[in-house]
Formats: structure tokens, sequence, C-alpha cells
């Protein structure tokens, strides 16, 4: 739609097996120049970003968030902490990385299946997705991190609770054994009267 509005070039659409993936193609070469050369692409070399087209910190991070919904998946944070975008283009893709790095968000660089621009940290996520303007996705992340710390802190302290006792029983169970061979080799007068109340 924003290509017939905006540009008049009509787009294809294609949705992948799954239909979880959905494509706009422009086949038409002149169409394709057109387009690449209102984002500063003149078609030659390899693509990368052109920041003249930012005119703020706005358009910035509304192209972080465009990238995000072209390339971009995030794990449910229940299992596992993981925002990635996935680029086609090295360049590109370096591109793009300089610019996360700019917003001073630590990402990560692969290279599998394309080259992969990502973040394992909770708070890079938790601030990439304010950055693009996912306020309510962040703070959910950010409830269940604390929700997730609260139980592992939890177990972590039944754990070692659990450890404690079972080493004060041990203890206690090799001195009433030191005790009880005590009793049965010498006789329950054989200890003092104080080391017997011990």
């Amino acid at each position: 739609d924003l290509l017939l509005r905006i540009f008049n070039i009509e787009a294809e659409i294609s949705v992948s097996p799954g239909g979880r993936n959905y494509t706009a193609s422009v086949k038409s070469r002149s169409d394709c120049a057109k387009l690449l050369k209102s984002f500063g692409h003149d078609g030659v070399g390899s693509i990368k970003i052109n920041h003249a087209n930012f005119d703020c910190e706005d358009c910035v991070n509304a192209f972080i968030a465009g990238a995000f919904l072209s390339c971009g998946t995030v794990s449910d944070p229940h299992k596992d902490y993981h925002l990635e975008f996935t680029v086609a283009y090295h360049n590109l893709s370096k591109s793009l990385f300089t610019l996360l790095e700019e917003k001073e968000l630590n990402p990560k660089y692969a290279n599998r299946k394309g080259y992969n621009i990502y973040f394992k940290e909770s708070e890079s996520i938790e601030n990439c997705l304010y950055i693009m303007g996912a306020s309510d996705s962040m703070f959910e992340m950010m409830n269940i991190k604390i929700v997730k710390d609260f139980r592992n802190k939890a177990n972590r302290q039944a754990n070692c609770e659990t450890a404690n006792i079972n080493k004060m029983v041990n203890a206690v169970a090799v001195q009433m054994r030191a005790i009880e061979k005590i009793w049965s080799l010498k006789g329950h007068e054989y200890l003092n009267e104080n080391l017997e109340a011990v």
C-alpha cells in the first residue's frame, strides 16, 4: 500500500508456506531503480543504510522498528532471551549493526543463513523494544524477568537450605554414632557430668 501510495509502484505480495512471512516484491527494473534512488541509493555497489534519510532520532527509531518488522524475530521470554535481525546483504547488515551500536544496544554478529545481528541479554532486548516503540512488550518482558528471577532466587534459597540441613544431619549422625560407640564400649558412666550434658 505504501509503495503504491507514495511511489506509484505496484508490488506483488507472496506468503510463505507457513503463512508467517509476507514478501512485497517489485519486479520492474525501472521501479526498483526509482525506489532505490528515492532512498539515496544509485543502484551501484552494495546497499547500505543512508543516514541522509533520517531527519531526527525518531526517524532512526522508526527505521529500526521497520527493519525488525521486515527481518526480525524475538523469542518467548518465558523460554529464552533472544532478539535477532536476519539481513540478506553483508554491507547492509554491517550498516544496521553500526546503527544499533550507535544506539548503545550492544548487538552481537553471526553469519548463518544470512547475516545475523542479535541480542541475548534481556536488558539490551528491553532497550531495543523501547527504541522501536514496543514499550508494552518491553514491560511484559520485564515482568516475566522479575517473576523468573524471583523463582530462581527462591529455588536457590531452598536448595541452599536443603544442603545446609543435609550437612547438619550428617554431622549430627557422625556425632551420635561416636556417642553410642562410647556408651556401648565404656558405658554411660565413662563421660564426666559436663561432657555427658553437652
